[in-house]
């Protein structure tokens, strides 16, 4: 048996006509928001102190949560993967025996660092404020009512 290959052009039932956000403002996809947040901690830092260590403190300083260093270094090489960092190994800034790998922000990196920012800004600036309401419309429905036995038979659990 073989499969019927979809016709092209055709729309998945679960795919929307409209495209998404970031492509309707021309842009690429946004990075996600740890990448966002270590892209703009290796602008923060700048090209001398941008390795994972310093990378990692300076993110649990700014998010006060903490963040596992692990995680950072697996999105460093997925950011650099898809070239938007580059790296080079330098002596470490301590002065002990050991290397450190720097990281930069490429050309391609900034691009995407100043569309991911003004994606975000623009999402934040359609959600409204803590407190705010939408302006739609709801119908308060009351729970429905339970008879007195059917909570006897549960609390007994028969």
């Amino acid at each position: 048996m073989t499969k019927a290959s979809p016709t092209v052009g055709a729309q998945r039932p679960h795919e929307t006509s409209a495209p998404p956000l970031y492509r309707r403002r021309g842009g690429h996809k946004p990075l996600g928001t740890f990448a966002f947040e270590v892209m703009k901690a290796i602008m923060e830092l700048g090209p001398k102190k941008s390795y994972g260590l310093n990378i990692n403190e300076h993110l649990m300083n700014k998010l006060r949560a903490i963040v596992d260093l692990a995680q950072v270094y697996v999105t460093l090489r997925r950011l650099k993967e898809q070239g938007f960092l580059k790296s080079k190994v330098v002596p470490a800034p301590s002065g002990k025996r050991h290397m450190v790998v720097l990281y930069k922000i490429t050309k391609a990196g900034a691009e995407a660092l100043a569309a991911s920012r003004a994606f975000y800004n623009q999402l934040a600036d359609e959600t409204p404020a803590k407190g705010e309401t939408t302006h739609v419309e709801t119908e308060t429905v009351a729970p429905p009512r339970r008879s007195p036995t059917t909570r006897r038979t549960r609390a007994r659990g028969t």
